[in-house]
Order: structure tokens, then sequence, then C-alpha cells
């Protein structure tokens, strides 16, 4: 459509309406009265009809207002009605940020539909801290649902600003819940989260401070006590670790760490999950939730509890945040949320060797760190699976191209071949800081629970202990020939190794017990281990090879693997994997042709190939500053 017959398009109707106003103006014709406050205005039905509901069905109607063309309208000030009448005959505006409401009312009333939207869109666009809570309350009498979702990320933009007000804690549960989900949601860290969802409860009740001000005094002596006790017992091994952990803290983290001091992307792991729910039981069970619910009230917020805190990024809360709330009297009174916690407070102490981020985990999209993928080949580049797409990282200086990289708990070692011999570093406060050397050289790089293995040549290994680093590395031997890949497996480590039957390339697969040192024959594989690669979800272990095959790792009392699907049909070079927000990244260099299964029911969603150049590092899933990403 040309501009210029818009323009003449625009031109017409601007001189009808002018035409229509003059003709009000000149009061010919009207037909139709309307009596406000004692008043009357005369008016043309036509006009009134073709613009409101309310006066149409009127109007077709037989009733006596139809016959008397006149109409008594209530609830409508003069000045109002006025004002819209004038807007009909002449389309001039009719808002302001004194009148709206009561325009607002009066359109939805008369049924205008062009004046209700206008209205909306007025109070949209106007929103702001101070009117939030009055346009907010004047949508939903007005049952305006779009109001509410075009808001929506204004909220989510303002949170911190907004949780100062009433119109926070005039939130509804289920609005609640979806701010907490949001990965748009605003804020200077989970805690601040966790704090405004314990003070969003606590509304109205007098006998509960508000969390952030309260230093726990006014929790009843005895819940105290137990509390402490409890948080005591969890932390004992907590408290050890921590002071080593702040000695060693990982130099990307500490590249903004006024930032991130607050946030922490550890994850519990599977084992310490089932550690932790054996010695929690006894206390649990003695925790009578069903009595408490019974006896709340139906407006009684501390029911909500539980939905909300098991909707945040726990994980990512701080030691200190977790402790206080441990202490809090809802959190003593909710036996489920509880152990969320203790969960999140155990999972400070422990190794995520498997890299997969949970929904609790995740760092939402306004974080100060960001999920990603990073590998080493000419330069260190790092693949953001928010943003899908890569980012070459300047600070993390290469070795070599054949270098060896891994994530150990958050900190990334590197390890360089040379010789006959290798040499062991820690990227730190933005250099590579030599750690140790040692007289053979790596094939695999493994981190397990606490250390660091490495599968050396000549059938050795060395263990490393980051948390003490001075230490001499401790010595192991294996008889697999050719381990092609390694992993970590509960308490275990599984060793692949390659191996001939009948002439038949395939792969044995060992699982090794580090503290007693005993080695089991788990299965041999009718497959190669050449570019094999894993990834992991909450509750299962998945083996991909370079064709395709997919099996799931399950553990009872012994090591099982089940074939699930041969998920392409060609053959892949892999260098890693890694399943984000359910769907599977493969990271590898791949054929233009070939078919792919997109999705597999239970295991991932869409499935998404990530083109790296041969000769690259392993592909490492990480947690990074975003000011690495610039």
């Amino acid at each position: 459509m040309s501009n210029t017959y818009i323009t003449t398009t625009n031109k017409i109707s601007k001189r009808i309406v002018q035409s229509i106003g003059k003709f009000w103006q000149d009061h010919e014709n009207e037909d139709f009265q309307v009596n406000i406050e004692d008043e009357c205005i005369k008016c043309h039905s036509f006009i009134l009809a073709s613009c409101s509901e309310f006066f149409r069905s009127l109007l077709r109607s037989n009733m006596k207002e139809k016959l008397e063309m006149k109409v008594d309208l209530q609830n409508i000030p003069m000045n109002i009605f006025q004002l819209i009448l004038k807007t009909l005959y002449t389309g001039c505006e009719l808002l302001t940020k004194d009148n709206v409401l009561e325009v607002w009312s009066a359109v939805h009333q008369l049924q205008i539909d062009c004046l209700i939207e206008h209205c909306e869109d007025f109070a949209i666009e106007n929103v702001s801290i101070e009117t939030l809570e009055t346009y907010k309350k004047q949508a939903e009498f007005l049952q305006c649902d779009r109001f509410g979702d075009e808001v929506f990320p204004f909220i989510l933009e303002n949170f911190m600003s907004i949780r100062k007000t009433e119109t926070f804690y005039h939130l509804d549960v289920q609005e609640m819940t979806k701010l907490i989900e949001s990965d748009k949601l605003v804020v200077g860290s989970e805690d601040d989260v966790l704090y405004s969802i314990y003070d969003w409860v606590s509304y109205g009740d007098l006998t509960t401070p508000n969390v952030q001000k309260s230093d726990g005094s006014s929790m009843a002596t005895t819940d105290m006590t137990a509390a402490k006790e409890y948080v005591a017992n969890v932390s004992a091994v907590i408290d050890k670790d921590s002071n080593k952990r702040e000695q060693n803290a990982p130099a990307l983290a500490q590249e903004n760490s006024s930032a991130l001091s607050q946030e922490n992307s550890s994850v519990l792991s599977q084992e310490n999950s089932s550690v932790l729910s054996q010695e929690n039981s006894s206390v649990l069970s003695q925790e009578n939730s069903t009595a408490l619910s019974q006896s709340q009230k139906s407006d009684d917020r501390s029911q909500y509890l539980l939905q909300l805190v098991n909707s945040t990024r726990y994980y990512l809360l701080s030691e200190a945040c977790i402790r206080k709330l441990l202490l809090h009297t809802y959190t003593q009174s909710c036996a489920r949320a509880k152990n969320i916690l203790y969960e999140a407070l155990l999972s400070k102490s422990s190794n995520n060797p498997n890299r997969f981020w949970p929904a609790a985990a995740t760092h939402r999209d306004t974080s100060f760190s960001e999920h990603v993928g990073i590998m080493f080949s000419s330069v260190a580049q790092a693949f953001s699976f928010q943003r899908q797409m890569w980012f070459q990282i300047s600070e993390l200086k290469i070795f070599s191209r054949n270098s060896k990289y891994i994530d150990h708990n958050g900190q990334l070692y590197g390890c360089i071949n040379y010789n006959n011999k290798k040499a062991v570093f820690h990227f730190c406060n933005g250099i590579w800081l030599g750690v140790f050397l040692s007289p053979t050289e790596a094939n695999l790089l493994l981190s397990h629970e606490k250390c660091i293995y490495f599968f050396n040549s000549g059938n050795k290994i060395e263990r490393f202990k980051p948390d003490i680093p001075t230490a001499k590395p401790d010595q192991f031997t294996h008889y697999i020939e050719d381990a092609k890949y390694a992993m970590s497996f509960h308490q275990k480590i599984l060793v692949f190794g390659s191996c001939n039957s009948n002439s038949v390339a395939c792969t044995q697969v060992i699982s090794w017990d580090p503290e007693p040192n005993v080695w089991t024959h788990v299965v041999d594989l009718y497959f190669t281990a050449d570019n094999m690669t894993s990834f992991h979800d909450e509750q299962h272990t998945y083996l991909l090879d370079q064709n395709g095959h997919l099996y799931r790792l399950e553990h009872s009392e012994t090591i099982q693997l089940t074939f699930i699907q041969k998920i392409w049909s060609f053959r892949a070079l892999l260098k890693g994997a890694v399943l984000f927000k359910n769907t599977l990244y493969v990271c590898g260099y791949f054929p233009n042709s070939g078919n792919y299964t997109p999705e597999i029911k239970n295991v991932y969603s869409s499935l998404t190939y990530i083109h790296m150049p041969l000769g690259g590092s392993h592909f490492i899933p990480f947690t990074i500053c975003k000011t690495f990403l610039s």
C-alpha cells in the first residue's frame, strides 16, 4: 500500500470526524437524551449505538428507554460522560493521569471497546512504582487480564523496588510463583528472592518480623536450639572445606567478586543427596507437617512456603542466607522446605563433576553469571547456551592446541604434555599458576569428588587434591591397556578401554573404587570407545558414542547399561555433550547430511549440534562471569 494512499485515507478520515464534530456542536437533529445528576444531555442515537454496545443493545430493545428515547445513567459523573461524548464526536484525547481511572470505569460500563483499549494502553504506558498498585487493582476489578500480562516485564525489571511497597505484599501466590520462576527477574542475588518470599509469607503476621531485619531472636528458644543443633551437624564438614575454598576461589568468579559473592553455581550431587536423606530421616520423621496444615487458616500464607521455596534457584543461595533461613520459624514448621535448604547448604561442599544444572541451579538471564561450554583450540572460546553463540575469551590464554583442560568444582585446570612429562596449571586471578610437575604424560583428566585424576602413560594414575595443593599426588596402577574415556559415577569411576572380541573392536567398561582401589569388570560394549562422551539429568547418566548409540547408566546393586536408541545415522567426532533446559547440546564435528532424532521422551526435548573446529579440546560445561563474554 503506497504512502500516498495512506495519506489520502487519513485526510478523508480526519475530515469525516471534523464534520461529525461540527454536527454535534450545532446541536442538529439530536434524537436521544441522557440524564445524569439531574441534568440532561442531548445527543445522536446513531453515534451512541455505533460506538457503545450498551447503547446499541438498549436502542435495539423494546424497553422503556427505547420508547422514550432517553436513559438515566448512574455511577458516571457528568464531567466524565461529557468528556467521553466529546471524544466520540471529535476524536480528541480524553485521558490524563488524574481522570484515567474514572474514564476507564465509565467506558467499561458503557461498553465502548475502542476507549476501553485506549484506557488500557494509557495505564500500561504510564505504569510506575507509584501507580502500579492503583492501576493493578482497577485492572483486576474490570477483569483486564491484558494489563497484568503487559506489565509483568515491568514488575520483573523493578522487582527490588516494588518489593518495598504494599503492591508486593498484595500479590497472590500465583503471581509470586510466576515472578520467582521467571528467567527475567532482576535481583541482586538469589538471596533477595528467598528473603522476599519469607517477607511475603509473614505479611500480616505481627509475631514474625521482616526476615532481612530479623536476627532470629524472635524464634522460640526450643525451636532455635533444635535448628542450631541440626545446622551444626550438617555443616560440620562444610566449615572445614569453606576456608580452603575461599583461599582457592574460582578465578573467573573473582573477575566480578562483588556481583558473584552472593551466587553459587554448585549443585548437589546425587550421592550427597542420598547421604543427606539418610542423615535427615530421623529428624524429619519427627516433623508433623500434617498437623500444622490442619491448623492453618485459609488466609495463612505459610501454607505456600514450600511451593515458593521449591520454585527458587536455591542452589545459588549464599551460605549465610541458608543458615539464617534455617533458623526461621516458618522453616522449622515445614519439614520439606527445611530439607530443601539443607540440600542447598550441603551442596556448598560438594563437587559437581557431571556439570548438570537442574532448574534450582540455573542462573537467570539477568544474573551476573552465565552457563557456557568452554573449548580450547587456537584460542579459548565459550558457547553461551542462553544466547546461542560463541564468544572468544582473551583472558584465558592457551598453552598449546594439544593441551587438556578440566573443570573441578568451578575452577579451571590445564595440563600440558611435553618431553614425556606433564605440567599442571590452575587458572587463578586471571593467570595460569603452576601446580605440579610429573615425569609422565597424561592421556585423560577426570574430576571426581574432591580430587583430579590423571590417567597417565604406562598404566599409571595420579590423584591430585586441589584442597591440599602442596601434597604429593597419590599413585595408582591400572591394567587397562588403552583407556579411551573415564567418567565419575556415584562413588566410583568408570573407565572405558578398547579391546577385541573375535577380531571385532569393542569396549570394556571397568568400575574403579579409588578408596579401596578395587577394579571390577562391568560389561563389554560392541562399539569403539573412540570419541565417546556422556551427559546427565537429575536422575540418570547417559553414554553417547560417535555413531549415535545412546545408553542409560543405572546404579542399584550393580551397574547396568540400557540401550535407548540410535539418535543419528552418521559418524561424528564428539567433543562433549550437556543437557541444558531439556535441550541436548552435542559439541563436535558433524557431516552436512544425515538423519537424527530431534526428541526422545524423558531424555531430551530437542537436539542441537554445536560445530567446533577440528583439533580443539573437550567441550567443558562451565559457569562464567558475564564480563568475560563482553
